[in-house]
């Protein structure tokens, strides 16, 4: 995908969260199965198509909930998860700013609906916006994933355990980005224990790869946070990456691997890695910034040598000197 279409697909996608439609809506049994149509080519990373049916099923939902009626709970339901997978997909494209457009939505119709799980989940997509931030921003992330957790805990229900789960792994990320790594790794041990638990299927579960695999993904990812890239790949040993839920998640996990290898110096394993990122997710990986320094770096360090050609393929779809 290019970075034209790129912007082609967002303006329309920007335009559904920001609009007040008008006319006729779509049926809902369309838009439940837009929705699955939009999660399952999202996951595998097919965001072009993704995006376009994500403006549409906007458009209807928003349509569908000025309208109101007995069904506005429904409606409501299909935004939290549209918006959801709307925030993801925009934010792979390279646009994280306009995610938090979807992360209002998905707040707003949580509030109105008065879900617990649904609450946590707006909750774990601000956790993770507010992560994203930097440093002034941490406290907040682990105060916002905290108290949901906090708040959802007592619920009952597999959709309230994954929930429970998912901000655990939030928090725990939020942690390691701060530089607090016992904090840390007690979140993650403990989304681990509720991951075995959750042995039941949920939208929650689905939607956010709750499970055993992306605890492991987390602890990857906290792990090069915390700068401890050979914890980093122990971490990664002890993930089987046929668990890990879809394409995307796939994806990050082979690109922090690639670049906890870059980090200390094995260059050819590096490779292997992100290219493997980049088969599954390739608008991602490229535009990834660490990604791209960790590829900047391996090219400086091979400037005494040739620069190999696997190495130097993946620079050059990434725009990245070599």
């Amino acid at each position: 995908m290019s970075r034209g279409l790129s912007l082609e697909v967002v303006a329309g996608v920007q335009l559904a969260l920001l609009d007040s439609p008008s006319g006729d809506g779509l049926p809902h049994e369309v838009m439940r199965a837009d929705l699955e149509r939009l999660t399952e080519r999202r996951q595998a990373y097919q965001l072009e198509d993704a995006a376009r049916i994500a403006a549409r099923l906007l458009t209807g939902l928003r349509i569908s909930r000025a309208a109101g009626g007995r069904e506005v709970p429904e409606v409501l339901r299909l935004l939290v998860w549209t918006c959801y997978e709307t925030r993801n997909l925009i934010r792979d494209l390279g646009y994280p700013d306009l995610a938090l457009l979807a992360d209002g939505v998905i707040q707003r119709a949580a509030e109105e609906l008065a879900e617990p799980a649904l609450l946590a989940v707006a909750a774990f997509a601000r956790t993770h916006a507010l992560a994203a931030v930097g440093t002034a921003a941490f406290d907040a992330a682990v105060d916002v994933g905290t108290s949901a957790a906090d708040a959802v805990r007592p619920v009952a229900g597999t959709e309230a355990l994954a929930a429970y789960g998912s901000l655990h792994l939030a928090v725990g990320f939020a942690f390691a980005a701060a530089g607090r790594a016992v904090d840390s790794a007690e979140r993650l041990a403990a989304a681990q224990q509720v991951a075995l638990r959750a042995t039941g299927r949920s939208e929650v579960g689905r939607h956010l790869a709750f499970g055993v695999a992306n605890v492991g993904v987390h602890r990857v990812s906290a792990a090069l946070e915390l700068s401890e890239p050979d914890q980093a790949v122990r971490a990664a040993g002890q993930v089987t990456v046929a668990d890990i839920p879809y394409a995307a998640r796939r994806a990050s996990f082979w690109a922090d691997l690639g670049r906890a290898h870059a980090a200390l110096g094995h260059d050819d394993q590096a490779v292997v890695a992100l290219r493997r990122a980049e088969h599954l997710a390739p608008l991602r990986v490229r535009l990834h910034p660490l990604v791209r320094e960790a590829v900047a770096g391996m090219v400086g360090r091979a400037q005494r040598a040739a620069v190999g050609r696997d190495l130097r393929g993946l620079a050059y779809r990434m725009g990245v000197p070599h």
